[in-house]
């Protein structure tokens, strides 16, 4: 059963996933969040393997995609949702969205 609780057209949306993202610790950032402040934020790749944060606020969500209010994303900007590394040992690890915690 799917019980509709909104319809929006031509919003910014983003995948969900994208907003749980959590940087490895070996990634080169370029604009790190306060963590101390209650905003969202999304990653975005940058030149030369490099990543910055940009502010958002979410809206509507369907689990899979969340509607983008206001903030600094723009239309078409691609987001980070997974990212992956390879160790010495040449296996890799993946760095998947967390959760979100309630």
């Amino acid at each position: 059963v799917n019980i509709i609780l909104a319809d929006k057209k031509n919003v910014l949306r983003i995948p969900t996933a994208a907003l749980r993202y959590i940087p490895p610790p070996e990634a080169i950032i370029d604009v790190n969040p306060d963590r101390d402040t209650r905003t969202s934020y999304v990653w975005i790749p940058l030149d030369k393997g490099r990543i910055s944060a940009v502010s958002v606020k979410p809206g509507e969500s369907d689990n899979f995609y969340t509607e983008i209010l206001d903030g600094d994303l723009k239309e078409g900007q691609e987001v980070i949702v997974e990212s992956s590394t390879i160790n010495k040992s040449g296996s890799s690890n993946s760095y998947l969205p967390q959760p979100g915690r309630f």
